[in-house]
């Protein structure tokens, strides 16, 4: 229920969007683990393409790529690192695919995960 992976690679929150960095904490309180939670990201990103777009060819996959078995969205951060080097003049990371999805800005990601839900209920409603 933390989120789910974006195509950018960057997990994506329903309440934060894609503004946050996972962090730990060790514990030894009992813990349940619960199901995974869908909050429309893979419907937003399917369509949205703004990372695939801004970021430098063959980086981004613009579909879901099949990794060690299970279909996921793919950043193929061999392409990613060289760009990164040659491009982070102010030494603050490159960001350029987290500037330019619409999760990241700031208090949107809770209207995103709404209208996401709606329109994947009214796509399901017309498959019945």
């Amino acid at each position: 229920g933390l989120g789910q992976l974006g195509k950018h690679g960057s997990l994506m929150n329903e309440t934060l969007g894609s503004c946050f960095r996972m962090s730990y904490v060790l514990t030894d309180l009992p813990l349940v683990a619960d199901e995974p939670v869908d909050i429309g990201v893979d419907l937003f990103c399917e369509s949205c393409q703004l990372c695939t777009k801004h970021y430098p060819p063959n980086v981004i996959f613009p579909e879901k790529q099949l990794v060690r078995g299970e279909m996921k969205w793919f950043v193929d951060f061999d392409k990613c690192i060289p760009f990164f080097n040659d491009n982070d003049n102010d030494n603050d990371g490159c960001g350029i695919c987290i500037s330019t999805c619409p999760w990241a800005r700031s208090g949107l990601a809770p209207s995103i995960v709404q209208k996401m839900l709606r329109k994947k209920a009214r796509m399901l409603g017309a498959a019945q």
